[in-house]
């Protein structure tokens, strides 16, 4: 039983992932909101645009980022 433990133990700490710092996260989600047409990034005019269009209330995200 220990010898599965610690074998278990030593596989699961090869598959950890170094922390992101916030700048990379921070690059990531604009990465991927960039991508995904659902959301308009950026674009406060775009934005404005398309929620007259399709009568939907628009959510502005202002993001302070030293």
């Amino acid at each position: 039983m220990k010898r599965f433990l610690m074998v278990a133990m030593v596989g699961s700490l090869g598959a950890v992932e170094p922390k992101k710092t916030r700048d990379e996260m921070v690059h990531d989600d604009r990465a991927a909101l960039a991508e995904n047409e659902a959301w308009v990034y950026n674009d406060l005019v775009k934005g404005f645009a398309e929620a007259e269009k399709t009568k939907k209330p628009l959510m502005v995200i202002h993001r302070c980022i030293p």
